[in-house]
């Protein structure tokens, strides 16, 4: 992957990036396109007011952030499984029932290499941490916050257009984490990247194209502020 091509990619606002990753939302197709940016900018607004408040609490050390909220972080290694072209990531997931962050340790390995390569320069473990805190926004959802795409189930936007009855957006939580994670760490970039990076590691150009015509299109869409 070139590192001029990396570079386009982490110019990228985060309200575009937030355009793209609202594109793998199963209900995706079923939303007016004006509930678009309404969805992404809300999303976004979340996981920032949930960085704000976890200032004080956060170090700078991941691990020792996640465990004083009460979870454990349990690393295991089964091989990186590739599941075809486009396929994303699995770095880490939330168990719920165990209070627990589970860190996929060999596709951390692998998606670390991958940022290398493309001139990021990061460590393994600096990886994980930005994935124990990605997962531990989810476990605050779940706590503390209500999840994302509930409240914005509860909101609209005006007269100009309500979300459809009884449609969760749950990509909308997956946004506001990464939001959450970029502020919380002081990332320059939504780490959203990093899963597409991974997905288009074999066609950064294709990435490209996507991201191209999420802006064209965030940038045609009237602002909707939520009433």
């Amino acid at each position: 992957m070139r590192e001029e091509t990396i570079a386009v990619l982490y110019s990228v606002p985060d309200v575009v990036w937030g355009f793209v990753d609202l594109s793998r939302d199963p209900v995706y197709e079923r939303l007016p396109p004006e509930a678009h940016r309404f969805c992404v900018q809300m999303a976004l607004e979340i996981g920032s007011a949930a960085a704000f408040s976890e200032k004080d609490t956060f170090s700078g050390d991941a691990r020792a952030w996640a465990e004083g909220l009460g979870m454990r972080i349990v690393e295991i290694h089964e091989g990186v499984t590739v599941q075809g072209a486009y396929a994303f990531p699995a770095g880490a997931e939330l168990d719920l029932g165990l209070r627990a962050v589970i860190l996929h340790g060999d596709h951390i390995e692998a998606l670390t290499e991958l940022l290398n390569r493309a001139g990021l320069n990061v460590q393994p473990e600096t990886v994980a941490g930005w994935h124990v805190m990605h997962e531990g926004f989810h476990f605050l959802e779940s706590s503390r916050l209500g999840w994302t795409f509930d409240r914005l189930a509860r909101l609209d936007a005006g007269e100009s257009f309500r979300l459809p009855a009884r449609i969760r957006v749950r990509r909308t939580s997956e946004i506001a984490a990464h939001r959450f994670v970029k502020d919380l760490a002081g990332l320059s970039f939504l780490p959203c990247l990093l899963d597409w990076l991974w997905a288009y590691r074999h066609e950064p150009l294709a990435l490209v194209r996507k991201v191209v015509a999420a802006w064209q299109t965030e940038k045609t869409l009237p602002i909707t502020p939520p009433s």
